[in-house]
């Protein structure tokens, strides 16, 4: 397993995710290409809970999906959560698309999970992005 740490930008404000990714795996001489989990723990949009990071991400590893951990927007002094929450979540779609031969990601597989604040932004942005009206923003 590889853990990288990699810093995105969106809307000249840099943000940080971390991601495990598996080992490649050559069964019968094919590349198989692993689904990847995004992880949006909860927190009341004030911190991001730790509860809901490090065994969310063993759990995924242990199903064989990559894990990318995305430590969203908080609310802070002027900062608003959205809509630059759901902006980092584009960019790391975005971003993990691009890794998929490097990393053998099936970029057909991403799943989003969220928890209590993580969960809010992961359902507001599937309404977003499924609504070709409102994604164009995404």
């Amino acid at each position: 397993m590889q853990i990288m740490n990699q810093t995105l930008t969106t809307n000249h404000q840099d943000f940080q995710v971390t991601a495990y990714w598996l080992d490649s795996n050559q069964d019968f001489n094919n590349t198989r290409y692993q689904p990847v989990v995004i992880i949006f723990p909860g927190g009341g949009f004030r911190y991001h809970s730790q509860r809901e990071t490090e065994p969310i991400v063993l759990k995924a590893l242990a199903e064989g999906c990559h894990a990318v951990v995305l430590p969203y927007q908080l609310i802070e002094p002027n900062q608003m959560v959205y809509p630059t929450a759901l902006q980092q979540l584009a960019k790391t779609i975005e971003w993990i698309t691009d890794q998929s031969e490097v990393q053998k990601v099936d970029p057909e597989r991403i799943v989003l999970v969220g928890f209590s604040a993580g969960g809010h932004l992961v359902a507001t942005f599937n309404g977003i992005a499924t609504n070709p009206e409102l994604n164009t923003q995404y």
